[in-house]
């Protein structure tokens, strides 16, 4: 079976809410609080998405991964976000039994072709935390360069360090991708 990406809808906001904290659940234990992670975490993603999906706001746009039609994963991004470094990644999440089968590659290529599109003139970055380590050596793999670090109060509370990573173009990051780099 091959997955297949599609824009997100105002309709997907239930799933990708599900996707949201499935994901969140995995790849963040001990970075964000456990009690956050462990309370009603969907239904707290779920008044992000409502806010996000219902309308998605001009020049934000996001992809929905499925895998032999069950839905797997997303990507969201703020289409020309930031002056400087162009638009912002803002989620990119596989659901764990998912990953390692190239599903965050084609979601994140069809965010960078939707900026390349829209946006082509400027840089694609993201934020990542410094604790996840497999996102930061896949994210340098592919060019990006960490050009930022900031602490910040995370969702949940408490206190995360995270790195501003950063690609000089929507181009630069596609082309990454698509050499698979």
């Amino acid at each position: 079976m091959t997955a297949l990406v599609r824009p997100l809808a105002e309709s997907d906001i239930e799933v990708v809410a599900r996707i949201h904290a499935a994901s969140w659940r995995t790849a963040y234990r001990g970075m964000l609080q456990d009690e956050f992670l462990d309370g009603d975490l969907e239904a707290n993603r779920a008044v992000l998405w409502t806010k996000r999906l219902s309308p998605i706001p001009r020049g934000h746009f996001g992809y929905l991964a499925s895998y032999d039609s069950q839905p797997v994963g997303f990507a969201f991004a703020f289409g020309e976000h930031d002056a400087q470094w162009g638009t912002q990644v803002d989620n990119l999440h596989v659901l764990q039994d998912f990953r390692s089968k190239g599903i965050g590659s084609m979601l994140l290529a069809s965010v960078a072709a939707q900026a390349v599109d829209t946006h082509g003139h400027l840089g694609v970055y993201l934020w990542v935390y410094e604790q996840n380590l497999a996102a930061r050596k896949y994210y340098e793999g592919l060019g990006a360069v960490a050009v930022e670090r900031a602490v910040i109060t995370p969702p949940g509370g408490g206190k995360v360090s995270e790195w501003r990573y950063t690609w000089r173009s929507a181009a630069a990051l596609l082309s990454a991708l698509r050499r698979g780099a």
